[in-house]
């Protein structure tokens, strides 16, 4: 950049300028938005810094046919059949041999509050369909959410903050591990309390990391 900035950087003050601007679009129509991009782009900075880079060594993510990397989301890979060997290469149909792949385990990269769960929407006078959609739910996914939306609302922040956060049912425990990445600092936490206390959960390790 001739300005001096980097990548992630520049996407930080697009983010804040502008975060609903279109950033990316997909050949399939999937869309990201600037302030997205930004809080991947500020995740992954830090977490090669933890693997021991410096700010002068170079990454480089081609969008040339040549690719050198790509980060992907390993639920799609899951749908398509795909696996990650332990020797660390991608298999699956009509996948390149040699290909080589690993998995971004929650210790290096923490995802965005609520990931992986569906949330299903009903019209609040509609009992007939409320009672089968109760029937749907799943407990410990929802203590889980619950856990992490109210860590995510105790810090101020929304779908286009900088903040991850995981949380787990470990025993008769919720474990919640999060991340800030605000001001360009990387605060981490973790704290466990009883499965029926989601929300004072959240709120405790947001007290912490604030």
């Amino acid at each position: 950049m001739d300005n001096g900035l980097q990548l992630d950087e520049m996407l930080a003050t697009l983010g804040a300028g502008r975060p609903d601007v279109l950033a990316l679009r997909e050949t399939s129509g999937a869309t990201i938005r600037y302030a997205e991009l930004s809080r991947r782009t500020t995740a992954l900075r830090h977490a090669f810094r933890e693997l021991g880079m410096t700010p002068g060594d170079q990454v480089l993510f081609s969008v040339r046919p040549s690719i050198d990397a790509v980060v992907l989301a390993a639920a799609g890979l899951e749908r398509l059949s795909f696996r990650v060997t332990p020797e660390g290469r991608l298999q699956g149909d009509a996948v390149p041999d040699g290909l080589l792949a690993t998995v971004l385990e929650p210790e290096i990269m923490l995802p965005c509050v609520g990931q992986g769960a569906l949330g299903i929407e009903v019209r609040a006078d509609d009992e007939r369909i409320a009672v089968i959609c109760e029937r749907l739910n799943h407990f410990n996914t929802r203590q889980c959410v619950t856990a992490e939306r109210a860590f995510l609302r105790a810090m101020g922040g929304g779908c286009e903050s900088p903040i991850a956060a995981y949380a787990e049912v470990v025993g008769n425990q919720i474990r919640l591990r999060a991340a800030s990445f605000r001001d360009g600092a990387a605060r981490r936490g973790e704290a466990r309390r009883d499965l029926q206390e989601p929300v004072a959960l959240g709120e405790q390790l947001a007290a912490e990391l604030r």
